[in-house]
Parts: structure tokens; C-alpha cells; sequence
């Protein structure tokens, strides 16, 4: 299976490291994720872990490119807050700043494929997320709620 997108931007900085950049609009800040494993969970969908997912995989997608020459960070650029002097929008684990992903792209792709798998397996049925929150900017909730 092959995944990917469409990265917003790249930086290399003065160290050499390359920051991927993904830009986004909202409004609130957002709240660092424990770790590699909160990503995945179904609960921290609030806290934005798609936002988390989705840099994740266009930094590992760079560092893959770069055979481990470079550092590769991944990014969120909230634009709102982009202004504030103490904004920065390196994604954190706790208070942990992700300024390489290598230490942690190895746990990030078992998860991710563990996740693929799952979705595509005839095993694992369709259910319904009972969080009804997640409905209300899903494209998808009519086609889902239908009954």
C-alpha cells in the first residue's frame, strides 16, 4: 500500500534540519500528545492526533528520502498564532520538542500499518463511532447515520 500527500512546505534551517511544514487554519491551539502510541488512539481525535498523523507520515516520507542525512521535524503552522513571538510550531510530545522523527519512525509505522491493516481487514466490521461530536465535520455522516 502506498500513502501520501501533499506536503505544504519545507524548510531546512540553519543546522542543517529539515522542518515539514503543514499549514492549518483553526482557530485554538493545540495540545501536545503523550506519545508515538496517542496518534492512534481513537479518543485523542479532539486533540487533533489526525493532525498528528498526517505530518507524521509526510516526515517520515522526507526522512525516508534523505537516508538519515538529515534531522526531519514535523510541523504544524497554525496560521492565527503564526505572529506571536513564542509561537512555534514544532509538534511536542508532552513538553518533548520533535526535532528529529528517527527515534520514533520505527514505533510510528508498526502503529500505522497495525491501523491500515485494520481498516482494509474483512474481519474487522463497520461500526459506527459513538462519539457524536466527530459526526458533525465528517462528509461521510449521512451515508453512516442512515437508518
Amino acid at each position: 500500500m502506498k500513502i501520501g500527500g501533499r506536503i505544504d512546505r519545507l524548510d531546512q534551517l540553519s543546522d542543517g534540519t529539515i522542518r515539514v511544514v503543514d499549514y492549518k487554519t483553526g482557530g485554538r491551539r493545540l495540545k501536545p500528545l503523550a506519545d508515538v502510541d496517542a496518534i492512534f488512539l481513537p479518543e485523542n481525535i479532539h486533540e487533533h492526533s489526525d493532525y498528528y498523523l498526517q505530518t507524521f507520515v509526510y516526515a517520515d516520507i522526507v526522512s525516508r528520502q534523505h537516508s538519515s542525512k538529515f534531522k526531519v521535524s514535523p510541523a504544524l503552522l497554525f496560521i492565527q498564532h503564526a505572529g506571536a513571538d513564542d509561537y512555534d510550531p514544532v509538534l511536542c510530545f508532552g513538553k518533548e520538542r520533535i526535532t528529529d522523527i528517527a527515534p520514533y519512525s520505527a514505533h510510528f509505522n508498526e502503529l500505522l500499518e497495525q491501523k491500515v491493516a485494520e481498516i482494509f481487514s474483512p474481519e474487522t466490521p463497520f461500526t459506527p463511532t459513538c462519539d457524536t461530536k466527530i459526526c458533525r465535520s465528517c462528509p461521510y455522516a449521512q451515508l453512516c447515520r442512515q437508518s
